[in-house]
């Protein structure tokens, strides 16, 4: 299960590529932290979606499988009600 933070990212990415650094002050954590929950997202996402790096964009977010990318995140997206895109 994603939390709101790691939510948060994926959500920020999937309207466009991101710097750690903006992900970071809009997450109020630090880079390292952005770096770490990527690694664990990459990890939970398991091939139905991908975040990488995009040169000096940054990170963005690539969905490979959106039923399934939906479904990964469906029970943490309901609990906090706060992804545009799952509505």
């Amino acid at each position: 299960m994603l939390n709101e933070r790691q939510l948060k990212i994926v959500d920020l990415l999937e309207q466009q590529p991101r710097t750690p650094g903006e992900l970071a002050q809009q997450t109020g954590v630090s880079g390292r932290t952005i770096l770490r929950d990527i690694d664990y997202l990459n990890f939970t996402l398991n091939g139905k979606a991908r975040i990488s790096a995009s040169g000096s964009a940054g990170y963005q977010l690539e969905i490979f499988e959106r039923r399934s990318f939906f479904s990964c995140c469906k029970s943490t997206i309901t609990t906090i009600g706060c992804w545009h895109c799952y509505y």
